[in-house]
């Protein structure tokens, strides 16, 4: 890596993979909510779109309203699961941060807020 001094990437969905994690997250929240969504039918309607959208497609497809705290829940049941289960890294995505061990600096970016235990692991206690 001689000539970079800084290397930014797009985590999810390049580096990481926490669709999984996501239709897990979002099958409890929904199925607690009485609407019954298996994962993998949560990463089919779901997956990788915005929580805007799934708000509408599952409110169309039951009829019913969703909580306005349906986007805080499922945020923090994301959280949960990622803080306990870690993503799993697509393939080669081990090999660039080796090559990066010379970097001065490796910057990560989310596009969603997650607490500072989440997305810098280095402030866990």
């Amino acid at each position: 890596m001689a000539g970079f001094r800084l290397v930014i990437f797009d985590n999810d969905g390049v580096l990481l993979d926490s669709e999984p994690l996501a239709a897990e997250a979002m099958s409890e929240v929904l199925s607690a909510l009485g609407l019954p969504f298996s994962p993998e039918q949560c990463d089919a309607l779901f997956g990788g779109g915005a929580l805007q959208r799934t708000r509408e497609v599952a409110e169309a497809r039951f009829g019913l309203p969703l909580p306005a705290e349906f986007e805080d829940r499922y945020s923090a049941r994301l959280v949960e699961l990622m803080a306990a289960t870690p993503a799993a890294s697509l393939s080669g995505a081990d090999r660039i941060f080796t090559d990066m061990a010379e970097l001065p600096q490796l910057l990560l970016g989310f596009s969603a807020t997650y607490p500072p235990e989440i997305a810098n692991p280095e402030v866990r206690s």
